[in-house]
């Protein structure tokens, strides 16, 4: 005799694989890295680049006319050149391109490769036009104090130190802008790269 109150059969559920699930896209922790060091790197030339244009644009006189109360009038070969004014102008203004860099590769907006490669292209000849910069002045300064041993700003002039200072421009001038080249222009080229595949307003 049939329950008319049975419940009919149904058909069992399959067994959940406790492995089968899907994994949520992680996000990348290169853009935090890439982009605070580029802030920080922008922060310093913003320092740095702040003070040279200072100098270039006025302070150098100024410690020239205090220094020549003590050696006497300085040689025009000491005195900041026009190239010289510009191409740390141009300096200045890098620095903020990389601050922008990398506050959106902070963002993980693809905007930020697109700035750093930029800034890294527009890097190398900004560093050779400054080194030849350098290297002229350098020569035209060791000419004169070879021609006037006895003037006191001569025997003021360190040649080691001058080519200290310029290993440590190479060293803080470089590195980066090189990276920079090969990280956002070889390796991470895709918006992807930036979120792990999460859309920019899931972040």
């Amino acid at each position: 005799m049939i329950d008319d109150h049975e419940t009919p059969p149904t058909s069992a559920a399959p067994p959940t694989d406790p492995l089968d699930f899907e994994l949520e896209p992680e996000l990348p922790k290169w853009p935090k890295v890439v982009g605070i060091t580029s802030i920080v790197l922008a922060g310093i030339g913003l320092g740095c680049g702040g003070c040279g244009i200072a100098m270039l644009l006025g302070g150098t006189e100024f410690f020239l006319k205090m220094a020549e109360q003590q050696m006497g009038p300085a040689p025009s070969v000491m005195l900041p050149t026009l190239q010289q004014k510009v191409q740390g102008s141009i300096g200045f203004l890098w620095a903020v391109l990389l601050l922008i860099a990398g506050i959106q590769t902070l963002r993980r907006q693809y905007s930020g490769r697109l700035l750093h490669l930029a800034y890294g292209i527009g890097t190398i000849p900004l560093f050779i036009w400054g080194m030849k910069i350098q290297f002229d002045a350098m020569a035209a300064i060791n000419q004169w104090a070879q021609a006037n041993p006895d003037n006191q700003w001569a025997q003021q002039q360190n040649p080691i130190g001058q080519w200290i200072g310029l290993g440590i421009a190479v060293l803080l001038s470089l590195p980066w802008p090189l990276f920079c080249l090969g990280w956002f222009g070889l390796v991470k080229k895709k918006p992807e790269d930036f979120t792990g595949g999460l859309m920019v307003d899931q972040l």
